[in-house]
């Protein structure tokens, strides 16, 4: 999986401007990793979690469909978007420095917009 993501990959695309950690990637998107989530709930600076809650919601429903495609009955069942939130989830479970250090997902501002 990780050898088939490059620049131009729509599963690239979709981790970069959808689940991508704005502090970890310092291009001022709204999605916050773990760590950084819990880093602003103890500075007060979180108004609402209701976003959050739904972020995370969005990357567990496409990973449960990605693991259940791996079921005979339900094989070619899987989407880009289910297939990259596996490494959404790696990403928001351990921060995002890691991964951008081996992998090409890092967005810049202008691509969020």
């Amino acid at each position: 999986f990780f050898g088939r993501i490059s620049q131009s990959s729509p599963k690239s695309d979709i981790i970069r401007k959808k689940t991508v950690c704005g502090q970890c990637a310092k291009n001022g998107s709204i999605q916050k990793c773990r760590q950084h989530l819990i880093e602003s709930m103890s500075l007060e600076s979180v108004e609402d979690l209701s976003y959050h809650l739904k972020f995370v919601g969005y990357i567990v429903r496409h990973l449960k469909n990605y693991m259940f495609s791996f079921r005979w009955e339900n094989r070619g069942k899987k989407t880009t978007e289910d297939m990259a939130a596996l490494i959404s989830a790696v990403g928001w479970c351990s921060g995002w420095k890691t991964l951008f250090s081996i992998m090409p997902i890092n967005p810049t501002k202008e691509e969020l917009l």
